[in-house]
């Protein structure tokens, strides 16, 4: 009985497992996708200035929602000292909940 019970509760986290929310993100965000940003965002995520949000249809959401769980933080860490002098990380953080 033992046996059973701990096989269906093994079943059972795993099938959760494969169905949060978090397991998107935890694949994590790759180089291209940052390239993306970088090159389609690039009017919204310069350095001071106006704040400018992106049209929902726009390219640059279409590059945000592309990333996994549009982790903008995963962005982030893919950045070169170059690349964060040159964009708005604030900004950057900013494009999830501009383009949901």
């Amino acid at each position: 009985m033992a046996g059973k019970f701990s096989k269906i509760l093994l079943l059972l986290v795993v099938s959760f497992a494969m169905v949060s929310p978090h397991q998107a993100t935890k694949l994590g965000c790759r180089d291209a996708e940052k390239v993306r940003i970088l090159h389609d965002c690039r009017d919204f995520i310069r350095p001071g200035g106006a704040l400018l949000i992106p049209g929902r249809n726009g390219n640059c959401c279409w590059a945000v929602r592309a990333v996994p769980g549009m982790d903008m933080p995963c962005i982030l860490t893919l950045l070169t000292p170059v690349e964060k002098k040159e964009n708005s990380q604030g900004k950057i953080l900013g494009l999830g909940n501009a383009c949901t």
